[in-house]
């Protein structure tokens, strides 16, 4: 960033030419506004009652400090003029104060639609809890018996996604509705039942194939994927499911 060496001896010609440089040398610190996105809450305007609190935030990249009150549904920026009277004696627009307050209409955008983003500490706590690891499926059934697969977990704090492939032969003379899959890693209490989108195609004739679901329930410590498959006949499952943990 450009800089001004003041400490020099021999009377600084402190002038309108070296304000307007300091003036764009903390202006690039602007930059950083970019890290967010284009328009987001940096602190504060906290919610509580039917008012807003102070705060700050970003619009269109432009950081602005936020005038709380009443909520209201849309966000304006307000910009105040403050004329000085220069030494020959015409006042002129010097001082433009920007500020961000509530609306009931107009202005620049809605403010539910201004996102908090979290501090660069909480992301990195967020990066280090994240796991991934390797599991293998194992079925609960004897008519059901596994071939080929690959799976994996992903795990970010209360975010979980499971996601792979998976090989089953049905041997039971009956029509299997449903197989349920455990051997995962432990992944905590879920918070609700949870669904996933799943791709099923036989084997032997990947044209045959349709979309299937896929869930995990609060109660139930399996995977469980809805399809039908015949006596003796083979079936691929690609799968993805994600889950948030209590």
């Amino acid at each position: 960033m450009n800089k001004v060496n003041f400490e020099q001896t021999g009377g600084f010609p402190l002038e309108a030419n070296t304000l307007s440089f300091l003036q764009s040398a903390y202006g690039q610190l602007s930059g950083f506004a970019g890290l967010g996105g284009q328009s987001y809450i940096l602190n504060g305007c906290t919610v509580a009652d039917g008012n807003v609190t102070d705060g700050t935030i970003v619009i269109n990249g432009e950081v602005l400090p936020f005038v709380g009150g009443p909520k209201l549904s849309r966000v304006i920026i307000e910009e105040t003029v403050t004329d000085k009277t220069f030494e020959d004696g015409v006042s002129k627009p010097v001082y433009y104060t920007r500020v961000a307050k509530m609306a009931a209409a107009g202005g620049v955008m809605d403010f539910d639609s201004l996102k908090r983003v979290s501090n660069l500490m909480a992301l990195s706590d967020r990066i280090k809890d994240q796991e991934v690891i390797k599991w293998g499926p194992v079925s609960d059934n004897t008519s059901i018996v596994l071939g080929t697969h690959d799976c994996w977990m992903f795990k970010m704090g209360r975010l979980v996604v499971f996601s792979g492939y998976l090989y089953f032969t049905n041997t039971n003379s009956a029509t299997q509705n449903s197989i349920s899959i455990k051997g995962f890693p432990a992944i905590g209490n879920i918070v609700t039942t949870q669904y996933g989108l799943t791709d099923v195609s036989k084997s032997d004739n990947m044209t045959e194939r349709k979309n299937s679901l896929v869930y995990r329930n609060t109660d139930d410590p399996f995977l469980t994927f809805i399809v039908t498959a015949p006596a003796n006949t083979t079936w691929l499952i690609n799968f993805s499911i994600t889950l948030f943990t209590v």
